[in-house]
């Protein structure tokens, strides 16, 4: 919603999406919650993915922050009450920016801990995380690759209701094999799809990207989530829908 119909304003983009047969959206965390809780309400659209707090502009998230403990832990507490106002399941915990002053050690035992702690204080709401991976736009962020996000859900114990967002845009750029080959290994943990093509962040189809390769993998998972459209349209949003249509097909997710 933060990307699709830039011509209508934030609300009456719900509406477009559902009119364009969605039935579920995402959007950016900086989205006003309000708007989001009143169209969801009015639309009767669902909440796919959601995030936490990213924090200052730049920080891409706090998640890793030794200082920002007691922060992130009331930004995650919002982001659950949001959540559940908006019949979402997936919260990205977006982990953050390299902090010079510690060492590496030290942030990724924070993002350690705060996931820990975090799921702990959630259990039984319904709601999983996400550890969403992040391409060359991103150059300070902690989690580059599914790697990176792997060892850090090992950090915190390997909860079950702890994942990846497996986005092919970020993932096509920071993983050295085909991604569609990353997503083979990684789909057993992965909760939340989001796709664009490279370059340019624009539909599926309109780059570099094999998205056939990519949607026999998926369909060839376990998986049975949606799949974010989280793309900058290169036209008008209801021909770049055909597109994906042409490319991926009719199960996705409005971004």
């Amino acid at each position: 919603m933060s990307l699709l119909w830039p011509e209508l304003t934030f609300g009456e983009r719900f509406h477009a999406a559902r009119d364009h047969g969605f039935s579920a959206v995402e959007f950016w965390p900086w989205e006003d919650p309000h708007v989001i809780r009143r169209e969801i309400s009015a639309t009767g659209l669902v909440v796919s993915v959601l995030n936490v707090d990213p924090g200052p502009d730049g920080s891409n998230g706090k998640l890793a922050d030794p200082e920002a403990v007691e922060w992130w832990q009331e930004a995650l507490a919002s982001a659950i009450r949001l959540a559940q106002d908006v019949g979402c399941t997936t919260v990205n915990a977006l982990t953050g920016n390299r902090i010079a002053k510690f060492s590496m050690a030290e942030q990724l035992e924070t993002a350690a801990r705060n996931l820990a702690t975090g799921l702990d204080r959630i259990d039984g709401v319904g709601v999983d995380l996400v550890l969403e991976p992040l391409g060359p736009d991103r150059p300070d962020y902690l989690t580059r690759t599914v790697e990176d996000a792997r060892q850090l859900c090992r950090a915190a114990g390997d909860p079950p209701h702890l994942g990846i967002l497996f986005d092919f845009y970020h993932l096509h750029q920071t993983e050295s094999r085909p991604v569609s080959e990353v997503y083979r290994d990684a789909a057993a943990l992965t909760k939340h799809i989001q796709v664009a093509d490279v370059p340019g962040r624009h539909e599926p189809g309109h780059g570099e990207i094999n998205w056939a390769r990519c949607r026999r993998a998926v369909e060839a998972s376990d998986y049975d989530g949606w799949i974010g459209l989280e793309y900058v349209p290169s036209a008008d949003t209801a021909t770049s829908l055909m597109r994906i249509a042409q490319v991926w097909g009719q199960r996705a997710e409005a971004g």
